[in-house]
């Protein structure tokens, strides 16, 4: 046990001169004042910054206020007549007595992994330093009964399980109802780092208490103590919901399926929206969410969210059985009946919003996990901008690879008229002219997307401002 104070200074510093103003004073509870010699002092590369070390402190039975005093006049070493420090500088430390170590928290987490299953794991925070093997011989863990031992049901009342809150209620008699749990260290053959807590993982059914008892012979490295057992009441946390697109993607060919893959857990329902965004409204939606990430990747939904798009769209729901259990698992889902309702017949294509939710049964609560946008096309966007401003598009047809002849694309503004136009050739090539973006993205003018139209398929991709410098001829 060693005290140890960094001191950092804005020039290189004079060794004899910090020598001659430091000093260490020890402060006890009853009042009592010592002093402490400065035992050694270490420096960084550059002298900035000094390490001062006390010599080994040994174990005291009550807490005490350790100070370091630095006095003024302390100078630089390469420049005595410089201006030396005028002002006096202290730092304190608790030094804790032999009962000094303390539990600090014990909770049970969740423990995700490279497994589909996900552990269960006790958490256990002590104020110093604790061996593993130290720690899993005096901490112990029982799963306390469902229902109360001594409680009987009121006569014909459904027996409900018990809310276990006091440890100090918990006696021999209830213990002898209650499981111990095997308790696994997380952290095998060795100690985690200073202020990481110790793990240790268990098995026991979601909703239910542990009893936790860390024993008063728990040592910590420094030879400190508990002053009394440490006892408190858990709950075992449920596995929490998991719903993930397994992919970023959001084209779906016309030629091809029209499925999401999905990643479920502990999923009981899932509930589908779908509503194709009318072709009239596209402005409104790339004004709402025009930046070149947002208007696809549902990464975003956490900053924005995509609840503006539900009103420009006519949304169809319908709620899926998953009984996904605690291990994640594939799960796909087929967005072609959902698709047919939410177009208009005769209508194959259009941008879709579609929303997914975790869905209670029992609760008939349902909780938002992924909004994103989906594009049902067979058209293809290529996009270049070259020095002069002028933009090169090249479309093709997704289900043939070839360039596409006689698409209308158009760069709407944010008003929604067109701002540049034109038709691709043979190759399915076109140019769009150069165009003066105004300063301001609130302008009526301001471009935002382009929109591809062949007879009543459609595409659109967000316009990109490009930030690099633009090269003229003179």
């Amino acid at each position: 046990r060693t005290a140890i104070a960094t001191l950092s200074f804005s020039h290189p510093v004079s060794d004899s001169a910090l020598r001659a103003r430091l000093a260490f004073e020890e402060q006890l509870s009853s009042g009592r004042k010592g002093s402490v010699p400065v035992a050694s002092i270490r420096y960084d590369d550059h002298h900035l910054r000094a390490f001062v070390h006390s010599p080994a402190l040994p174990l005291q039975e009550v807490p005490s206020t350790l100070r370091l005093e630095l006095h003024a006049g302390v100078h630089a070493a390469l420049d005595v007549s410089a201006r030396s420090q005028s002002k006096r500088h202290e730092a304190t430390l608790q030094r804790p007595g032999r009962y000094g170590l303390s539990i600090e928290a014990v909770k049970a987490v969740i423990v995700d992994s490279d497994k589909p299953k996900p552990s269960r794991a006790l958490s256990v925070q002590t104020s110093h330093l604790v061996a593993t093997k130290t720690l899993t011989n005096a901490v112990a863990a029982f799963l306390l009964p469902l229902h109360h031992p001594t409680r009987e049901p009121q006569k014909g009342a459904r027996r409900a399980p018990h809310r276990w809150r006091s440890p100090a209620l918990i006696d021999k008699r209830i213990l002898s109802h209650a499981q111990r749990i095997r308790l696994e260290p997380t952290f095998r053959g060795r100690t985690p780092a200073r202020g990481a807590p110790h793990g240790f993982r268990f098995r026991a059914p979601a909703g239910r208490y542990l009893y936790v008892r860390v024993g008063e012979e728990l040592t910590s490295r420094g030879g400190y103590t508990l002053r009394s057992a440490h006892r408190v009441i858990v709950r075992v946390p449920e596995v929490p919901t998991q719903l993930l697109t397994a992919s970023p993607g959001a084209l779906l060919n016309l030629r091809g399926q029209r499925k999401i893959g999905l990643i479920v857990r502990n999923l009981q329902a899932l509930k589908v929206e779908v509503g194709r965004i009318l072709p009239k409204q596209l402005h409104h939606l790339v004004r709402l969410r025009w930046s070149q990430r947002s208007l696809f990747d549902q990464r975003d939904q956490g900053k924005r969210g995509f609840g503006d798009a539900m009103d420009l769209a006519e949304v169809h729901t319908k709620t899926l059985p998953v009984k996904a259990g605690e291990a994640a698992r594939p799960y796909t889902l087929d967005l072609a009946p959902f698709l047919a309702r939410a177009t208009p017949a005769g209508t194959r294509h259009g941008l879709f919003f579609l929303r997914l939710s975790a869905h209670d049964p029992d609760t008939k609560r349902s909780e938002t996990h992924i909004e994103r946008l989906i594009m049902l096309t067979d058209l293809g966007l290529i996009l270049k901008e070259e020095t002069s401003g002028t933009r090169r598009v090249f479309v093709q047809s997704l289900s043939q690879g070839k360039g596409l002849a006689g698409v209308d694309v158009s760069l709407l503004g944010r008003n929604g008229r067109p701002i540049s136009r034109g038709r691709s050739d043979g190759r399915g090539h076109l140019r769009l002219a150069a165009v003066n973006s105004p300063e301001s993205q609130d302008h009526p003018n301001a471009p935002r997307v382009y929109v591809a139209r062949r007879g009543t398929d459609i595409a659109l991709l967000p316009y990109f401002q490009s930030r690099a410098p633009r090269r003229h001829r003179r």
